[in-house]
């Protein structure tokens, strides 16, 4: 992946596939960076509180661009067209560098005091891909009536036994 140059934009975005800058002529005026977490925390019976856990959210990226008049069309399509299709980027700020990221939104602003532009806000969010992995249950059922009935076919019930307590008492 190559690196940002002192004289180029402070915020570079790759594609994450063909590690290419893309969006070049979008200039880059502004990057907000959000990473927070959710730590669990729980009450203890003497009132005080306790934190045990920390789950950590998708880290969001947003960027405000600004399109210039020579070719803001074109631009503007290349990154709708990147959200409509899922492109995962690369995003190199000054201080660090975010991977799998997707745009999530791209608000734009069209404005008469915009006269020789577009502003365009992108959101992006990271991407985790996860496979859900599907485990079948372990052991035998301790009764066979509550085992698997595949290939069982039509079965007759089971009679009901009059040899209960309150059965003979009424008879």
């Amino acid at each position: 992946m190559a690196t940002i140059k002192q004289t180029s934009d402070m915020v570079a975005i790759f594609n994450s596939e063909t590690f290419e800058q893309v969006f070049v002529k979008a200039r880059p005026v502004e990057a907000s960076i959000k990473m927070s977490s959710k730590v669990m925390t729980h009450p203890l019976e003497d009132g005080s509180s306790v934190s045990d856990h920390q789950i950590f959210d998708l880290i969001g990226v947003d960027i405000s661009f600004l399109l210039s008049t020579d070719d803001y069309v074109s631009v503007y399509q290349s990154i709708k067209t990147a959200y409509e299709k899922s492109i995962l980027f690369t995003i190199q700020t000054k201080t660090d560098v975010y991977e799998n990221m997707l745009i999530q939104q791209m608000p734009r602003k069209e404005s008469v005091n915009m006269f020789n532009g577009v502003g365009l806000n992108i959101s992006f969010i990271e991407f985790k891909k996860i496979k859900a992995t599907v485990t079948r249950g372990i052991g035998t059922p301790r009764h066979s009536k509550d085992a698997k009935n595949q290939n069982s076919g039509k079965q007759q019930g089971t009679q009901k036994q009059n040899s209960s307590l309150l059965y003979r008492i009424t008879k």
